[in-house]
Order: C-alpha cells, then structure tokens, then sequence
C-alpha cells in the first residue's frame, strides 16, 4: 500500500508542476560575492567610411573589466558602479561560473580615459538569489 501511495504522491507532483526537491536555499555573503579584478578605462580611434568615400575618426571609450565569482553559485547578472570622476553603472550577464575570472572590453562612452575604480553593486544568481552592496550609491549612477 505505501508503493500506491508514493506513486500517488510522485503523479501528483508531476501532474501540478510541483518540485521535487526543496527551493534554492538564499546564501548569505557578508563580503561581495564577486571581487573586481581590472577597471581601467582606454580611448581608441574608430574610423568609419574606407577608400573613395568620406572618413570620420570617431573616439571611443573602452571599459577593461575582469572579476570573478567568489560565490557558491553561478550570477547571470553583476551591476558595477564605474567611478572615473562621474559616477555610472554598468550591468554584465551571462552565466558566471563561481571561480572563474571574466575579462571583458565594454564600450562606455560615459566614461573618462584612465584610472577608474569598479565598486560591485548587486549581484543576481541563478538559483533567483541576490546580493545588493550596502556601501554603494546606485541613485547618484547616471547609467
């Protein structure tokens, strides 16, 4: 009778959608779960036209970001609080596995050539958990 049963039990759970193990446990970080490795911003020269037409050079500005995720968890969304004299976010997803260090070249015209620093906002998880940085002022980020 308990084998009725437990089948009963499984039918229903298949039947309603319902999981069959426990929800994502919420893991408390008292530190970032994602420390930043390089922010530092460059300009380059983007020449746009070619031979026999019109050329325009137009500047550009190119954020070098790396950081890894020191959490237990894969992110698939970190915010960043660029500081370079103005103060803007920027927001990177994707599937960031815990341990991995990601390097990235962003185009970010808000930002000013030379040394910035990159403070970690918030951090979104893919068991639906986050972190959001207690120390960091996302109203004053124009972006």
């Amino acid at each position: 009778m308990s084998n009725h049963r437990n089948l009963s039990i499984a039918a229903a759970v298949v039947a309603f959608g319902l999981p069959l193990t426990a929800s994502a446990q919420q893991t408390a970080y008292t530190a970032a779960p994602v420390t930043v490795g390089a922010c530092e911003v460059s300009s380059i020269v983007e020449r746009v036209g070619g031979p026999g037409y019109f050329t325009l050079d137009l500047p550009q500005r190119n954020l070098h970001l790396s950081f890894t995720n020191t959490g237990k968890v894969p992110a698939t969304k970190v915010s960043f609080v660029v500081n370079d004299g103005t103060s803007h976010q920027i927001d990177d997803r994707g599937t960031f596995t815990p341990g991995a260090t990601i390097d990235r070249e962003i185009r970010d015209s808000a930002a000013s050539e030379g040394a910035a620093q990159c403070s970690v906002a918030d951090v979104q998880f893919a068991d639906g958990s986050s972190w959001h940085a207690t120390n960091v002022n996302l109203a004053k980020a124009s972006r």
